[in-house]
């Protein structure tokens, strides 16, 4: 095919010549086109007709359309035909389509189908008109005249929609096509038939709706992607297998990432509350939130009796932190703060309503005669959690604005230290309950906090006004600053070997050195990265130091390798 078409939210069908890039075609519509489907080429004269289905939204006519060129006005013009559809009750508003070749019944020319999934959950079959091949000389007001095709059949597939549609050339009885449906009640069904006589023949439950189907390995499997992030492989010759994800990926934006004691795992939360534990030798989910529950096969084709996914949990995760290398606790948007197995993602236990809004960041500490969580809100707070009771051991109400980052002590583990929107970073002792030291500046909302691992162990904190700046216990004042353009630095991580950190800003990340010997020295820096096409919003290093792990507003998780420099 020469050309290729988009239509978008402004309602104008742009057509493209793949070979120069050039915009050969414009139409605008007077609704938002719902249906777009290339139904074939053929040569007429001297000249390629491209011919191609059309409908727009809520209206019930189907545009069977030819685009070709006019060598008249130097330019191309698309005739389009109606299909005849039923008087009335026929509006729809479409989804996905396909197009299905049929053998002739008389022997003649094979038979063209288009086949269209609806919002309503049928698929509608038209027979589509041949093409007028002995009529070199047709123009528009002729080719509308003709009929496009004729509606033939409603097959009733799903609820929610049917959203994706693949054809798998005889694959059916007869050597016709098996026609494989997504639907958005988590379904793919295989439907067999032509024209008007159509049997479910199989199916197989996924979790979320299923937007998506290709066939691999020959047409020998499906591969199906579902709105809640899973990519799945399915035999076409059998639905009834168990199906796996093969891929996870986060639907919503992710909001943290975190590593546990483990180089090669690390865990990851995002907006809609999912949080994914990765392996990162292979790339993939070890455990998950979200959990699907297949259907055993024969079960009927209902989506109200079909076990569908473990209810989402909370208004968002926002932050994380692991709990030794088996568990990762979550802070949510509903204030609660919740508890997951690394090894399947079950819930272990939660704490509700933690704080009275949003939690905003956690930290955890598990030794054998300290085991603590300690928790920070948007409404200022900050609260030390017994791990064992999930009971409050002491509160801290000295920030003015929300609580940002939190750290346990590099040194002393019965110290912790937490930074705010208010300007301000604190350091609370368990020991008398107290707050012990503080930091204060007029301007700059601090948005992350870490801790430097050697030198005087400063704590290193970043804010919206572009500053990356070092506090020592004992001095009031920074005692150094590091500015980077004047752009809001989202995130700051110390190495774990305490040599380098790392800061990001906008869709960049930036590594400096630290001097180990002088706690004033300017930080060098030694390498930065671009591959996030929004900002940046949290990294971490492993703790091997060999990589980085970013997040960012694009939603996506990136891994960086890093290999250090030469002494």
């Amino acid at each position: 095919m020469r050309f290729l078409a988009a239509c978008g939210e402004d309602c104008v069908l742009y057509v493209w010549d793949a070979t120069s890039g050039e915009v050969v075609f414009g139409k605008r519509y007077a609704k938002r086109l719902s249906l777009f489907q290339w139904i074939g080429a053929m040569d007429r004269g001297r000249r390629r007709v491209y011919r191609l289905a059309t409908a727009v939204t809520g209206v019930a006519e189907v545009e069977h359309g030819e685009l070709s060129f006019d060598a008249t006005r130097q330019q191309w013009q698309l005739a389009s035909a109606p299909v005849v559809m039923p008087a009335a009750g026929m509006a729809r508003e479409y989804k996905c389509s396909a197009l299905a070749t049929y053998p002739s019944p008389d022997g003649g020319e094979p038979e063209k189908y288009l086949l269209a999934g609806t919002m309503e959950g049928d698929l509608l079959v038209m027979r589509l008109a041949a093409p007028a091949r002995d009529d070199p000389t047709l123009d528009t007001a002729r080719s509308s005249a003709r009929s496009g095709g004729v509606y033939r059949a409603s097959v009733p597939i799903c609820t929610g929609g049917l959203l994706a549609l693949a054809l798998k050339p005889g694959g059916g009885a007869d050597g016709r096509p098996a026609v494989f449906a997504g639907g958005g009640d988590g379904v793919v069904r295989r439907v067999d038939g032509y024209d008007m006589r159509w049997r479910l023949t199989d199916e197989a439950a996924v979790d979320g709706a299923v937007v998506a189907m290709s066939f691999v390995d020959g047409g020998d499997e499906l591969l199906v992607g579902t709105d809640s992030g899973r990519t799945y492989r399915l035999l076409a010759g059998d639905l009834g297998q168990p199906a796996s994800p093969l891929t996870v990926s986060h639907v919503g934006v992710p909001r943290d990432v975190a590593f546990g004691a483990r180089a090669d795992v690390f865990a990851s939360c995002a907006s809609d509350g999912e949080v994914v534990v990765w392996d990162l030798s292979t790339y993939d989910a070890i455990a998950t939130t979200k959990r699907a529950c297949a259907a055993p096969k024969g079960r009927p084709a209902d989506a109200a009796e079909r076990p569908r996914r473990v209810a989402q949990f909370g208004d968002g995760a926002t932050c994380l932190a692991w709990v030794t290398d088996v568990a990762v606790v979550a802070g949510y948007g509903d204030c609660h703060v919740r508890c997951f197995s690394a090894a399947d993602g079950a819930l272990e236990w939660a704490i509700p309503t933690a704080h009275r809004r949003p939690v905003s960041a956690i930290a955890c500490h598990v030794e054998q005669k300290l085991a603590y969580l300690v928790t920070g809100s948007e409404d200022g707070s900050v609260r030390v959690w017994n791990l064992s009771t999930r009971e409050v051991m002491m509160q801290f109400a000295e920030h003015h604005k929300g609580v940002t980052g939190l750290v346990v002590d590099a040194a002393d583990p019965r110290l912790f230290h937490s930074g705010g929107l208010d300007c301000a970073v604190f350091t609370h002792d368990l020991r008398s309950e107290k707050r012990t030291v503080s930091h204060m500046m007029r301007e700059g909302a601090f948005t992350g906090l870490s801790q430097r691992k050697d030198s005087e162990r400063e704590l290193i904190t970043c804010d919206a006004n572009g500053r990356v700046l070092f506090w020592d216990c004992d001095v009031p004042e920074p005692i150094l600053g590091v500015s980077v353009d004047g752009t809001t630095v989202a995130c700051v991580a110390v190495s774990p070997s305490g040599r380098y950190f790392v800061l990001c800003r906008d869709e960049m990340l930036t590594i400096f050195e630290l001097d180990a010997n002088s706690a004033t020295a300017h930080p060098k820096p030694i390498a930065e990265g671009w591959a996030h096409s929004a900002n940046v919003t949290k990294v971490q290093w492993s703790p091997d130091e060999r990589q980085l792990v970013s997040i960012g507003a694009d939603s996506c998780i990136c891994i960086w390798n890093f290999f250090g420099t030469s002494d």
